[in-house]
């Protein structure tokens, strides 16, 4: 697999999946949109040159990606708070998919986690 970038390197969820794609991976949203803040910083610094068509269109997926991440629970997450979130995930029989579905929404009671288990929840 290529290198990861640079703000995926050590990330809880950049592996690969093992499926037909070898490169493939599961990303969170907080990852998403600590990739796309970073590169657009970096585009930034780099200065403004004459873009071509695909890079305004990527600029323009950037821009959308990043308003609607931006009004999503991710804006306010930290490395830190997501490594938590997994440790204290960790009694709890998830897929990857399950964590990190959890992760990007924030569930606020134990009792959202086994709903999503599927634990029967006694009263």
């Amino acid at each position: 697999m290529a290198a990861a970038p640079m703000a995926l390197r050590g990330s809880p969820f950049f592996s690969s999946t093992g499926g037909k794609d070898g490169n493939a991976a599961l990303l969170s949203n907080y990852e998403v949109y600590q990739l796309l803040t970073d590169l657009k910083q970096q585009r930034r610094e780099m200065g403004r040159s004459k873009q071509t068509a695909g890079q305004q269109n990527l600029n323009t997926i950037m821009y959308e990606t990043l308003k609607y991440l931006s009004k999503t629970p991710c804006r306010f997450q930290d490395p830190e708070v997501v490594q938590d979130f997994l440790v204290a995930l960790k009694s709890h029989k998830l897929t990857k998919a399950e964590k990190l579905q959890l992760l990007n929404h924030r569930p606020g009671t134990a009792v959202e986690i086994q709903l999503l288990e599927g634990q029967k929840i006694e009263s």
